[in-house]
């Protein structure tokens, strides 16, 4: 089966020296993965260039078959969609139109909304559960609100790939759940590819299919997330003696660190 997204021995970087080197990994659909690792470990650099926002130094990137470096951004970006951390909305905009834009990549350059064009923003709000705040100004809204708004204008967008960089950044314990859930469903019930930044490994056990662990600007370990995220595999990443294990009432794996390892 081919990937619907995938590098081979990819390096990515900003100035004279690669961050990430020699990464290779393969998303297909039904598939979320998510990369975790220290800070500085190549992990947002990782998921930009495999959006297509950094070009590959080195191996290829490829999006089915094709090289992703051969397709214009248009032509990217109906078939990839991206939420960076901090997502900035134009000043003013509501959450309507915000939505809105996702379909930018789809429509003629006057920028005029077909009715399917309108179905899917509709969807994506009612999706997101914004009905009745869908004309108020982003600028207004929570934290979480504007989070759900991304995600709307981005299922909005219908490209088959969705790259995520820290998705729960900042948001208080439900809305990250609902953040992730939501992910976690379009992923596996729309039959999407999809990978995010995350910094915590329990929620990764918990919506995640799949894990790469990165340190040092390398992917170290790679596969389906419970043979990835264990207690060996986070100290030699993590620096840190934690315990996973599973609650027994429910069946949920959960992370508990005990100690910095190196005392």
């Amino acid at each position: 089966m081919t990937a619907a997204l995938s590098c081979e021995r990819a390096s990515f970087g900003y100035g004279d020296e690669p961050i990430v080197r020699d990464a290779t990994l393969s998303i297909e659909r039904g598939q979320l993965w998510a990369l975790l690792g220290p800070n500085g470990a190549g992990k947002s650099t990782l998921i930009r260039g495999l959006a297509g926002l950094l070009p590959a130094r080195d191996g290829r990137v490829s999006l089915g078959d094709v090289a992703l470096s051969s397709l214009a951004p248009r032509a990217r970006a109906q078939q990839i969609a991206w939420l960076s951390q901090e997502d900035a909305a134009p000043e003013g905009i509501s959450v309507a139109q915000l939505v809105a834009l996702g379909r930018a990549p789809h429509t003629p350059w006057h920028g005029a909304l077909s009715r399917r064009d309108q179905d899917a923003v509709e969807s994506a709000i009612a999706w997101a559960n914004l009905q009745g705040l869908s004309h108020r100004s982003v600028s207004e809204l929570s934290g979480g609100e504007r989070r759900r708004a991304a995600l709307a204008r981005l299922r909005a967008q219908g490209a088959g790939v969705l790259l995520f960089d820290e998705p729960t950044a900042f948001l208080d314990p439900k809305q990250q759940w609902w953040v992730a859930d939501a992910i976690a469903r379009m992923t596996r019930d729309e039959g999407r590819a999809a990978a995010m930044v995350l910094h915590d490994p329990a929620m990764a056990l918990r919506f995640a299919t799949h894990a790469a662990l990165m340190r040092d600007g390398a992917i170290v370990r790679a596969g389906a997330v419970a043979e990835v995220i264990t207690s060996d595999s986070l100290a030699a990443v993590f620096d840190v003696d934690a315990r996973v294990a599973r609650d027994p009432s429910t069946g949920l794996a959960y992370v508990v660190t005990v100690s910095d390892s190196a005392e």
